[in-house]
């Protein structure tokens, strides 16, 4: 007989094995907290994360939010279109969340932000099961506080808002067959409801003829039902083999009844109903997964994974319509065609502006943008994995294969009714009425293939020391609808480095450090428009009638000449090498860490952590003709680019962007003559005139966390953080009224002028950001639970006209450069949103004469501090595409709003059988 001695490190040991900047939460942490059931809100919880409420997502160290990587059981579920959407699983089949905002090893790619990944729950040998009830009601609900003009004058009453939702949950594990072969399984079933009856007094200034058929339509009223599932099945097959399948499905619909907005005084009520817009999301997941013991200490995992996620493409816009009128409004992807039977119509003739008209031209839409029926994102990806544990070293190296396509588009078209000017410059007659068409379309099957490896080793220098080090490769190809590789990118090498110090040998103090590299792909949906056909057209027709049900002229002939095709788009299929620079380098950001944890004798652990990223390389595009057009004129093309009209614009079979690194030079084969025939143009950096891209991310953070003693935990942290450049990243916050979600082709660097004053404190920059969550149980059966986030104000810039006319309209771009009042005003350099403090908590119940029963009142927002996270950063408007107009009255005012006050209900009950 020996004596066998088991020791471990404390309960609230520091974990000296990572260099990862992670949080981790249990599923008890996640059913305990006030928050909403998404991954995201959870992610929002931790160090160095921030949200501006423009896309949804949140950004992570500084990066924008189309550059994270989300994972379910270690299969990447990011829907690569535009990297602003995933795959989700039903809440209660989440056994874990990790949150992984920096230092990541070369096993994750395809971010430069954070990755969170959700690990699910598996059965036992044991039948464990539950069901649950969560009911967000009206009452109490919150809403966002009116607006007003500088005048004092009402702008916006969001009074008559208001959703609810409910939510039923159930879930069930165990053995199929005992030690086995085992089972687990959830259900989500989510309905809500929404009203959005905004009175808004820019409604009552409008022209008579206005926008779209229904004149006021703006008023709606959405279902959303998502019935989510999940099943796992885990086989024992040996024991030294375990295989497991994972299948997942979390599509929603949505239909949105449309009616027009009435009011009276500053009551807005529902007008006439118009029609519904339905569209879908989310989509399907299959993963399978063998994990094989070969020998002792070598292992092999092997995955299989496919998804399936349907994203109604180019701004989320709506795929059917039906109008009250009996007529449906569908897109079938066929470019040049009109897209939709229901166009949008606009009455800007003489008369109509002049009030002598008042039975204006009515159309039947209010959804002018549709995208293609069923509109698909496919991923297919394999791995191997092999780990390797000998002496003091865990060697793992992986290589996966991965295929992505994205079959889509949308088409968005209007007719706007005008009168000719005296001397019948539009149409040849005077004082003629005519209709301009405006089109734009994408529709193909792109793509993105790609390979990727890397080889890591967990090296245990000795008994105090741990040395990770490991190296990443990529290789992305993006095909366009052609079928052609237009984006080429071999060679990624992204080190991976870390190291930790156990400084007492007793897992108390750590002192750690990691460096690395890490890039991103081009999203498949630049193909979609840039590297496909595409259609983007104005055209002047003369009519005999108008259609009473859709407002379309009757008798439509074409204005000859009249014809202008914007950036080349004129659905002519775009050469492979007229779009990317054939020296293209990948988007690659560096990252630096250095921090230290301390696990104290009454349970705390406390760290300081430094950060430092500095983007590398960005890709972005382009869209200025005029480097191709000096170049031309120098070497031989001058006459024959004016005699095909391109001095100007380019060809119409050519596109007017082009894909570059911003700040280094580029080679494009271009059509210079209109004649179809490529000419392999070199620009330099100086000809292009486009500044390096910049972003650099510094911070430092404070974390403290208090381990749960079945008593009660917190965990927390304060970061101070400054993000300072020329762009935000793949996309773009402050572009508009929406942000702009066209991943990594962002209107920054689309001519030089936009980028005049360009450089400053960019969107995502808080300087201040504390966050904390934790839970008391303060009797046997309370407990409480509670978030805070306390957020410093974004930088708000000023943008205005272009001072020089000539240039302002060859441009275009109307009120989006750094101007105010003809003078360059700086990115950020004109104040801040107000802070923002919210505090969410909840109240559980858990008698002990119900086991398994628990009561929950949550509320979110309690205090119902609303502040505008985003503002209207335009501050003139009216001057067409060059200036100088008048001052636009919304400058300043709030756009985007943090989430006003709800309160939730919810019965849980467990079971084991």
């Amino acid at each position: 007989m020996q004596a066998v001695t088991v020791t471990a490190p404390s309960a609230n040991a520091v974990d000296v094995k990572s260099t990862t900047v992670r949080t981790v939460f249990t599923a008890e942490q996640l059913q305990s907290l006030p928050i909403p059931r998404d991954v995201l809100a959870v992610a929002a919880l931790t160090p160095g994360t921030v949200s501006n409420g423009t896309f949804g997502v949140p950004s992570f160290g500084g990066s924008s939010s189309a550059e994270n990587s989300y994972y379910v059981d270690g299969f990447n579920v990011t829907d690569m279109y535009n990297s602003l959407s995933f795959n989700k699983v039903p809440w209660f089949a989440i056994a874990q969340e990790d949150v992984q905002t920096g230092g990541y090893g070369p096993e994750y790619g395809f971010s430069t932000g954070g990755v969170v990944s959700v690990n699910t729950k598996q059965g036992t040998n044991t039948w464990q099961g539950g069901f649950d009830v969560q009911v967000t009601p009206t009452t109490g609900q919150g809403h966002v506080p009116n607006e007003y003009y500088g005048n004092g004058q009402l702008l916006r009453s969001y009074d008559s808002n208001s959703n609810s939702q409910t939510a039923y949950s159930a879930w069930i594990g165990g053995p199929l067959i005992k030690d086995k072969l085992f089972f687990f399984g959830a259900a989500q079933f989510t309905g809500s409801d929404s009203q959005s009856l905004t009175y808004s007094n820019t409604n009552s200034n409008l022209p008579t003829g206005g926008y779209g058929g229904p004149q006021n339509a703006g008023a709606y009223k959405s279902h959303t039902s998502a019935p989510y599932y999940l099943g796992r099945v885990d086989w024992n097959i040996s024991d030294n083999n375990t295989a497991t399948w994972t299948t997942i499905s979390d599509v929603s619909h949505e239909a949105q009844r449309i009616y027009d907005l009435t009011y009276t005084g500053n009551q807005p009520y529902f007008g006439d109903y118009n029609g519904t817009a339905n569209f879908k999301s989310g989509g399907k997941v299959n993963i399978f997964k063998d994990v094989w013991q070969l020998a002792d200490g070598l292992t092999l995992t092997a995955m299989y994974g496919q998804s399936k996620y349907f994203n109604p493409n180019e701004g989320n816009p709506q795929s059917v319509f039906s109008a009250t009128t009996g007529t449906t409004a569908t897109y079938n992807g066929v470019l040049g065609q009109a897209g939709s039977s229901c166009p949008a119509i606009s009455d800007q003739r003489a008369g109509v502006l002049s009030g002598t008209i008042t039975n204006t031209i009515q159309g039947c839409s209010v959804v002018p943008s549709l995208s293609t029926t069923n509109p698909v994102d496919e991923r297919k990806t394999g791995t191997l994995n092999l780990e390797w544990v000998v002496g003091n070293h865990d060697i793992v190296g992986g290589i996966s294969k991965d295929s992505f396509t994205s079959k889509g588009g949308s088409s968005e078209s209007e007719y706007t009714y005008l009168t000719d000017d005296a001397q019948g410059g539009a149409t040849g007659v005077p004082n003629q009425e005519y209709a301009q068409q405006f089109l734009f379309q994408t529709s193909a099957s792109v793509g993105i293939h790609s390979t990727s490896a890397y080889l890591k080793d967990a090296w245990t220098i000795d008994d105090n020391w741990l040395f990770n080090y490991g190296l990443r490769y990529d290789k992305f190809s993006d095909f366009n609808g052609s079928g052609d590789t237009f984006i080429k990118l071999g060679n990624i090498l992204q080190p991976r480095l870390g190291l930790s110090w156990d400084v007492y040998g007793d897992s108390s103090l750590k002192i750690y450090a990691s460096a690395g590299r890490y890039a991103l792909p081009v999203d498949s949906g630049v193909a979609l428009r840039a590297g496909s056909p595409s259609i983007f057209t104005y055209n002047n027709f003369t009519y005999t009638g108008i259609d009473p049900k859709s407002g379309v002229p009757l008798g439509a002939q074409e204005v000859p000449g009249s014809l202008l095709i914007v950036n080349g788009e004129g659905g002519a299929a775009v050469a492979p090498g007229s779009y990317s620079d054939e020296t293209l380098k990948p988007y690659s950001q560096d990252e630096f860490i250095l921090g230290a944890q301390k696990s104290l004798d009454n349970g705390w652990i406390l760290g300081v952590q430094l950060m430092h990223r500095h983007l590398h390389t960005a890709i972005d595009d382009f869209c200025d003709w005029r480097p191709f057009a000096a170049w031309g004129a120098a070497n031989g093309y001058g006459a024959a680019m004016a005699a095909a009209g391109t001095t100007m614009f380019p060809a119409p079979d050519q596109g007017g962007c082009f894909l570059f690194n911003p700040g280094s030079g580029g080679t494009w084969n271009v059509d210079l003559t209109g004649g179809g025939q490529q000419t392999q143009v070199h620009l330099t950096s100086a000809e292009i005139g486009q500044p390096k891209a910049q972003r650099d991310y510094n911070s430092v953070t404070f974390t403290f966390e208090r381990q749960w003693d079945n008593v009660w935990y917190l965990k927390g942290s304060y970061v101070w953080s400054q993000s300072y450049g020329n762009t935000e990243g793949q996309v773009a916050t402050d572009v508009g009224a929406t942000g702009q979600a066209d991943t990594g082709t962002t209107e920054a660097f689309d001519y030089p002028e936009i980028m005049q004053g360009g450089s400053g404190f960019l969107p995502n920059d808080h300087t201040h950001v504390i966050n904390a969550f934790g839970a008391w149980k303060f009797l046997p059966e309370w407990q409480l639970g509670a978030t805070l986030n306390i957020s410093s104000g974004a930088p708000i810039s000023c943008y205005g006209y272009f001072p020089d006319a000539n240039v302002a309209s060859y441009i275009g771009y109307g009120a989006a450069f750094h101007y105010c009042n003809g003078s360059i005003s700086t990115r950020g350099s004109v104040g801040r949103t107000p802070w923002t403090f919210v505090v969410s908590p909840s109240i559980s119940y858990m008698p002990n004469w119900a086991k398994g029963l628990t009561l929950r009142f949550s509320a979110t927002n309690l205090f119902n501090n609303i502040k505008p996270l985003t503002v209207y950063e335009t501050s003139a408007t009216g001057g067409g595409n060059t200036g100088p107009g008048q001052a636009d009255p919304l400058y300043r005012l709030g756009n985007v709003y943090s989430a006003p006050r709800q309160f939730m209900l919810e019965a849980q009950y467990n079971f084991s059988l």
